[in-house]
This record gives C-alpha cells, sequence and structure tokens, in this order.
C-alpha cells in the first residue's frame, strides 16, 4: 500500500495537469468559435493602434493609414485619438456610441482582421513597429489577443478605414 501512495499522487498530479491545459485548449476553441460568429459576443472589444501612414503621407484620402488609437468598449462607445505618437497604452478620450447595427458591422471586420497573419505580442505597449503597422488587440468567447499586423492586409486596413470613418475623421481640410 505504501507504494501506491507515491503513485496515487503522481497520477493526480497528471490528470490536474492534463484538466489545466485543457482550459486553456477550451479558451482558445471559444476564440475561435466566436469569430465565426455572425454576432458579436457580449464581451467584444477591439482596439486598433496605427502607426502610422506606409507611404509617410499622411494619406488623405485614407484616413484610417494616419497615426491613430480607436478602442470600441463591449458597450458600444468609441475611443479614438488621432496624430504621431499614439501608442497602444494612449487612452483615447469618447468620441461617440456606436448602435447595434454599427457593432455588428464592425464585429465582421474586426473578426476577419483578426484571422489574418501577424506576430503574438505579449505586451502591446513594448511594440516597436514603424509605418504600416499597427497593433490589433480583440477580446471575443472570454480570450483577448494582441498582435502585430501589416496595414498592407486588405483586412486590416478596412478595419483602419472603417474606425476612422466611425470616428468622423475628416478627409478634406487640415489636419
Amino acid at each position: 500500500m505504501k507504494r501506491l501512495a507515491p503513485i496515487a499522487g503522481l497520477l493526480i498530479v497528471f490528470l490536474s495537469g492534463c484538466a489545466w491545459g485543457g482550459g486553456r485548449a477550451g479558451r482558445a476553441d471559444r476564440f475561435e468559435a466566436a469569430l465565426g460568429g455572425a454576432e458579436p459576443p457580449e464581451d467584444f472589444v477591439v482596439a486598433l493602434t496605427v502607426l502610422g501612414d506606409p507611404s509617410g503621407a499622411g494619406n488623405r484620402s485614407r484616413p484610417g493609414l494616419r497615426a491613430a488609437r480607436y478602442v470600441v468598449e463591449a458597450d458600444g462607445v468609441l475611443r479614438a485619438a488621432i496624430g504621431q505618437g499614439v501608442t497602444p497604452s494612449t487612452f483615447p478620450p469618447m468620441t461617440r456610441t456606436l448602435d447595434d447595427g454599427q457593432i455588428r458591422d464592425l464585429w465582421r471586420l474586426a473578426s476577419a482582421a483578426a484571422q489574418q497573419p501577424g506576430e503574438v505580442i505579449a505586451n502591446p505597449d513594448l511594440f516597436q513597429g514603424g509605418p504600416g503597422s499597427a497593433v490589433l488587440y480583440l477580446s471575443a468567447g472570454g480570450t483577448r489577443r494582441a498582435r502585430a499586423v501589416s496595414l498592407g492586409d486588405p483586412a486590416i486596413a478596412g478595419l483602419a478605414d472603417e474606425l476612422a470613418r466611425l470616428a468622423w475623421i475628416r478627409t478634406d481640410g487640415p489636419r
């Protein structure tokens, strides 16, 4: 009997480890399932930090390419800060509250953007990207993910353009 106690202890530790790992896999599965859904989950949050126009021209016809930080909170509040110097830790002021249709449309764009290639980053504040790059943060299905992405990707650029449009970023006149 004394020999079985250590084996039983190891078995308990092993099974606990399997359950722990399964929990992580479960969160990833919920995130992927949420991305495939037509409706935004209750915890849908998207933040996009655009580090600037790849051409350096501050493109007037594509305001989504301008340096900016956009945050859409779970309650539909859109926050936006525009201009050089924004970082993933910039907390923009409230711009407006989006309606349900706008949130659904934004969800479709954000979930498509989240499925594009990008480098997973543990601490977005330490990301050192240049013009043409962005940091995409998405919360869905109980999981949060941050990735470094490229504005050269049409899904990412489309999300940036829509966020700029919703934030009433002008395409004419002085910047």
